[in-house]
């Protein structure tokens, strides 16, 4: 046998146009490269096959098939592919199978491919698949490679007997497989970072179209339920994914199947979406149209699966069931006359209402029918009084958000709302939307029709209290309708005024609906980003939302909206968040502002209460000599309990001379959360030493609040995630305190401990959007600190780092809200000068910038 350095010749042969095949894709040619190496494959074994019989003729007398299984034989190889083949044998295993398989497989493993492989009889394959469902799947794919095809033959006409009748088994398992699959990899055509061949709606519900027709057509004349059209659309959207993935593995050097985001830009590029010279934007801007084209994809071929084993597998013993002019039939809802439905546009409605009462799919050609009248039937709509008030009904129902999916799968939505229509496939390329507008929205409108109808506890409370529970559902639908514009808030409020006089909708009822939606951010922009201890921040929030009624809205609104996004966006902590700021702009509703002699009143009774509590415990003259030192955002930040266990820890910190820091740490308010209070000494580097320390512990903090006292002393009070340990929390603790003790004394350098943090290869590297940090300066919305937002890729103590820039500017942190959603960070720090000012002043702002950029990254 041939052999190149030790190897056989087919094997390097076969390295070397893998490598050119790969190469060539690199440079944007993607196209045809599973089926090319695929073809290099069948090369390798064919030339290998006949190497190995010329050297060990014994083997001609041993009949064998060599059969490609899985996605090779599916002629799907990507870069990274399995490559699945069977040494196939007649009755019985021979000897000289051992030294045939180790002749082909071996080489394969040298050159570092993965390779699936089983030496079976014909008996072996069928006993296996009738009691593996995922062996009877690999074998349904299966493709004659080399060897005697007379074998293959035989395979063929056993196999397609063994066949008959295991369609409805095999289709109730994949059924059961789809369950764990949108447990496990979720919903692709609804998620930025798409599993792209497990999620659903990814290249595996295309494979089980496939299967199940070859198990259908076995002996028997079958006729495919899908139309030309529908196939041709699918095999389009295939070879779409199947690119992408293809992309996926070159851009990776490995098999992965999830598009995370800082592999997006690199595959949209391969595909020819955009280019590595383009900016940030215009670059951002491609890989946007790259997902868009993905999830329609996706989305086209989860809803062909789904109607197609509902066509061909209905459920048995389920009689049809009239309900006026609809058919609870077993394959999905029908109509009992199409013909003479077609022509009527209310017919769409009343099929989606039947969905939204029941829970029930469309049937097939029920899909069909509406996609095809889309049109027409949305013309006629859009001028009928009523009918976006019945949607509303529709959206509303126990079973509204499966209904609403359908109008959006078959592009009723699209055709009725056109403004919705171009924007239901659009993902954001930026560090919060995670989902595709169009799902996202129809998720948001579901938990609001959910508070409605009294789910969500307090919020359900709050939903009662809404006279027009329609004008808040349409501001949910409307809500992200602008977002393929610039100021997708205000661009939204004026497609508000556009689209609804077209549906009849009262003026004063347009104007409700425009103003919830201009204003559906302020709400978390507010909670998340300013200071909620500050009354001022609550009374500019209270006057924009201008009533009690606008104010529940927007809370319901910003709430729905936030939980839609997914759990990354809302959490304990955002909703403690929201909820502080709601109940604060509820009581300035209720009992109106202070007045300047009224606050004074009410600070001087929160001392007396702070000093009743902390004199249970403490000297009197020692509380009367502490009291006036702490600061005055304390008493509105905090709550009397909390200072008067400030005083306590203040006290004995003072009796430990030798004490660097002291920390306690309780269960916080937020559920799932910790509050750790460190008292300290007021010492350049203070802030980056504790936060480093706490990274270092590996607690991801949520906010931090700087609290200074007129004795030199500082109160810093850190919310974090609970401790990795569940089981010894108070180790945790006490080895926290070490390293904050080592690291304000000089003992230990956060700093070098955290980059040995980055460089061990147990790190793992979070993904996030590759988009430049982004800084900025807010010198007027407070009056007594400067207001900087941070938005960055996150990386392992990057809040220290960027806390050790500022110190070693003289600025100096007294209050920090920490957000990081999707891989990015988008924190906001409330900062003054080393001389307690606000940091003003143009050139000194363009050096924060400059020093504060590269830290960054």
């Amino acid at each position: 046998m041939t052999e190149i350095d030790g190897r056989p010749g087919p094997a390097t042969t076969l390295g070397r146009e893998r490598e050119r095949l790969a190469e060539f894709a690199r440079q944007g040619n993607v196209e045809g490269f599973p089926a090319k190496a695929a073809r290099l494959m069948d090369d390798y074994f064919r030339d290998r096959l006949e190497e190995t019989v010329d050297a060990c003729p014994g083997l001609r007398a041993v009949p064998f098939a060599l059969v490609a299984v899985g996605g090779y034989g599916r002629n799907e190889l990507c870069p990274a592919s399995d490559v699945d083949v069977l040494l196939l044998f007649k009755g019985r295993i021979p000897a000289e199978a051992e030294q045939l398989s180790a002749s082909l497989f071996h080489p394969l493993w040298d050159l570092g491919l993965d390779l699936g492989h089983g030496v079976r009889t014909l008996k072996d394959c069928l006993s296996l698949a009738r009691n593996d469902h995922q062996v009877l799947a690999s074998l349904l794919d299966a493709r004659f490679i080399a060897g005697d095809p007379g074998l293959m033959r035989r395979f063929n006409e056993s196999f397609a007997s063994f066949a008959k009748g295991r369609g409805r088994g095999f289709a109730a398992w994949l059924n059961e497989r789809n369950v764990e699959r949108e447990d496990r990899y979720g919903d692709s055509s609804a998620l930025l970072e798409p599993d792209l061949k497990n999620g659903l709606g990814a290249l595996r519900d295309a494979h089980q179209i496939g299967w199940c027709s070859v198990l259908l057509s076995a002996g028997r004349r079958w006729d495919n339920p899908l139309s030309g059209g529908e196939r041709e659309r699918l095999t389009e959207d295939f070879a779409f994914i199947l690119q992408a993935r293809t992309a996926l593995h070159l851009a990776t050097g490995r098999r992965t199947d999830t598009l995370f985001f800082d592999l997006q830009p690199r595959v949209a590029e391969m595909r020819g979406f955009c280019t590595p010279d383009q900016n940030p934007h215009e670059r951002a801007l491609g890989v946007e149209e790259f997902l868009s084209r993905l999830h329609r994809s996706m989305a086209r071929i989860k809803s062909l699966r789904s109607a197609f084993l509902r066509e061909c597998f209905p459920p048995r013993f389920r009689r049809s069931r009239r309900m006026g002019e609809v058919l609870d039939a077993p394959e999905g809802l029908r109509l009992r006359d199409p013909q003479h439905a077609a022509t009527r546009p209310e017919t769409a409605l009343l099929l989606f209402r039947h969905a939204a009462e029941t829970g029930l799919p469309l049937s097939l050609d029920t899909l069909r029918l509406v996609r095809r009248r889309a049109r027409s039937w949305a013309q006629s709509l859009a001028t009928t009084p009523g009918t976006l008030y019945e949607l509303l009904f529709i959206m509303g129902r126990p079973h509204g958000a499966h209904a609403a999916t359908m109008m959006l799968e078959t592009d009723f939505l699209a055709a009725l709302i056109p403004e919705f229509g171009a924007v239901q496939h659009l993902v954001q390329f930026d560090d919060y939307h995670v989902h595709p507008v169009g799902p996202h929205t129809l998720v948001t409108v579901a938990n609001l029709a959910g508070f409605l109808r009294g789910e969500g506890g307090y919020l359900a409370s709050l939903a009662s209290e809404v006279r027009k529970p329609e004008l808040l559902l349409l501001a949910g639908f409307f809500h992200d309708l602008g977002k393929s514009r610039p100021g997708h808030s205000y661009a939204g409020a004026e497609l508000v005024r556009e689209i609804l006089p077209r549906f009849g909708v009262p003026p004063q009822d347009v104007e409700e609906v425009a103003f919830l939606v201009l204003h559906h951010l302020l709400l978390p922009k507010t909670a998340m980003r300013k200071d909620l201890s500050d009354e001022s921040v609550v009374a500019q929030f209270t006057s924009v939302a201008g009533s009690l009624e606008r104010l529940i809205m927007l809370h319901l609104l910003s709430t729905a909206d936030s939980m839609a996004t997914g759990p990354r966006a809302w959490s304990s902590w955002t909703h403690s968040l929201f909820s502080e700021l709601f109940l604060k702009a509820r009581n300035l509703f209720t009992h109106g502002p202070m007045s300047a002699p009224f606050a004074a009143q009410q600070l001087l009774e929160a001392k007396e209460t702070v000093r009743t509590i902390a004199e249970r415990t403490l000297p009197p003259k020692f509380v009367a000599r502490h009291l006036d030192k702490i600061s005055l955002r304390a008493f509105q930040a905090l709550p009397p309990e909390d200072l008067a266990r400030h005083l306590e820890m203040v006290r004995r910190f003072q009796e430990s001379p030798d004490r660097k820091v002291l920390l306690e740490a309780r269960k916080s308010s937020v559920p799932g959360a910790f509050d750790v209070t460190a008292v300290c000494e007021n010492m350049p580097g203070r802030f980056a030493r504790l936060t480093g320390s706490l990274t270092l512990h590996h607690f991801d903090i949520l906010s931090a609040d700087v609290f200074t006292w007129g004795s030199g002393l500082v109160v810093d009070v850190f919310r974090v995630s609970p401790p990795q340990d569940r089981l010894y929390p108070d180790t945790v603790w006490e080895q926290l305190a070490r390293t904050m003790h080592g690291a304000l004394s000089g003992e230990i350098s956060p700093a070098e401990k955290l980059e040995q943090m980055r460089r061990s290869p147990l790190h793992q590297t979070k993904t996030a959007p590759p988009l430049p940090p982004d800084i900025k300066v807010d010198t007027t919305t407070s009056d007594f600190y400067t207001i900087l937002e941070v938005a960055a890729p996150d990386r392992i103590g990057l809040l220290h780092d960027i806390a050790r820039c500022l110190e070693r500017l003289g600025i100096e942190v007294h209050l920090a809200k920490i957000t990081t959603k999707s891989g990015r960070i988008a924190d906001i720090f409330y900062v003054r000068d080393s001389g307690g000012m606000r940091y003003v002043g143009d050139e000194r702002i363009e050096e924060l910038r400059r020093e504060l950029l590269p830290v960054l990254g």
